[in-house]
């Protein structure tokens, strides 16, 4: 998913896209630990072994680049492995010229399930099962909490369902510490202070094909300005950071 984001959206506060805060807290905002994170979770939670839980990841590998300003990345390109041993894969950025909305991909044994209109299965033997749209009830969330107050019971997704998501985040922040830039040639800023928009030449139609052949940048074999992460190993990850580089503050 890739939804542009300008000047204004990291202006708006003295954390947005901030690596650390001021005072040399740690914050890691992205556009994988905020905007779009809940489509990252959306995956971890549909592989969970039971209605209140997540899968959680065992191997992390991140691609992290920014155009903005900033201190942190506006751009992902993410991979991990489940203890399933299911592969995720998400594709996500702030630095495009217009939005592209959520665009899913869930392929199971028995059929193959995407969005459009709504959430649709492709069954193996033929024919389709609709799920219908999430977005039709944007209420719902705040009446499951309402309800989960009211009777005691734990909702559907509590604190330890989103665990994987953060373990996600910063693992990935562990695979590739130092964010790489994007190239000066790719990058345009338009539009006037303080509503500018800097976005990447190329990147969305580059972030779909990687989608689509299931690979990272760096794997293509086309994107001379991608550079690869390394894969980490978060079964024993207890604490963050752990790259040196991080520690150092780079």
């Amino acid at each position: 998913m890739l939804w542009a984001r300008n000047a204004n959206y990291y202006a708006r506060n003295a954390w947005a896209g901030a690596l650390k805060t001021a005072g040399g807290d740690w914050v890691l905002d992205s556009p994988l630990h905020n905007a779009t994170a809940h489509y990252l979770h959306h995956m971890l939670y549909l592989l969970g072994s039971r209605r209140e839980a997540a899968a959680t990841p065992t191997q992390v590998q991140a691609e992290l680049y920014r155009a903005n300003r900033i201190g942190n990345f506006d751009t992902a390109a993410f991979r991990c492995h489940t203890d399933a041993g299911t592969e995720v894969l998400f594709y996500t950025s702030h630095a495009v010229p217009s939005d592209i909305n959520p665009v899913f991909c869930l392929e199971f044994e028995n059929a193959l399930v995407s969005n459009g209109n709504g959430f649709v299965a492709h069954l193996a033997g033929g024919g389709t099962r609709r799920y219908g749209a999430p977005e039709a009830q944007g209420d719902r969330k705040l009446t499951q909490v309402l309800e989960a107050v009211r009777t005691g019971e734990t909702p559907s997704c509590d604190i330890e369902t989103a665990i994987p998501q953060v373990l996600c985040v910063n693992a990935a922040q562990e695979s590739m510490p130092l964010v790489r830039v994007f190239p000066s040639d790719m990058i345009n800023i338009e539009g006037t202070p303080p509503n500018q928009l800097t976005w990447v030449k190329g990147l969305s139609h580059a972030f779909i094909q990687c989608w689509g052949m299931g690979v990272l940048p760096s794997e293509h074999g086309d994107m001379p300005w991608a550079r690869p992460s390394r894969m980490v190993d978060v079964t024993q990850y207890a604490s963050f950071p752990q790259s040196p580089m991080l520690l150092g503050g780079a």
